[in-house]
């Protein structure tokens, strides 16, 4: 594929993400066979996960933030891999990992990078400023008010 068509498919993952607000059926209805290889695995900072499982911690993503909406800031494409700058809001309604909402809106920074082989994603690695989020939730102090 061409890097156009990467990016093209990183972008519609996103719309179709952003468009199912939380319904993961949807998202797997409407993404699972079209974007996602069958041996996809998503990296994270502290685990990988395979679709099925990525679709379950979404899942309780949009319950405590039922609004979650993330935009595209920037995207860079080189060869088989499509880099996304994205902000993710959303306000916070419901328990999250045993945290209490507070009914504020946070808005957390990321960057993913997807790997892309025969028009599919294989593999992502995201990066979300956890330390901003859980400043936003009042898990911790924010320290740079101090400097």
């Amino acid at each position: 594929m061409s890097t156009k068509e990467n990016e093209e498919l990183i972008r519609r993952f996103w719309e179709i993400f952003n468009s199912v607000q939380g319904d993961m059926v949807r998202l797997k209805t409407a993404a699972w066979d079209s974007i996602f290889s069958s041996d996809y695995v998503i990296h994270f900072t502290t685990r990988d996960m395979n679709l099925e499982q990525f679709l379950q911690y979404n899942a309780v993503l949009f319950t405590a933030f039922p609004d979650t909406h993330f935009t595209i800031d920037d995207m860079i494409v080189k060869e088989d891999k499509v880099v996304t700058r994205y902000t993710m809001k959303g306000t916070f309604k419901k328990e999250y990992m045993g945290i209490a909402p507070t009914g504020k809106q946070i808005a957390i920074k990321g960057v993913s990078i997807d790997r892309i082989v025969k028009g599919r994603a294989v593999e992502t690695w995201d990066y979300p400023d956890m330390l901003s989020a859980m400043i936003q939730l009042g898990v911790i102090p924010d320290l740079s008010s101090r400097i």
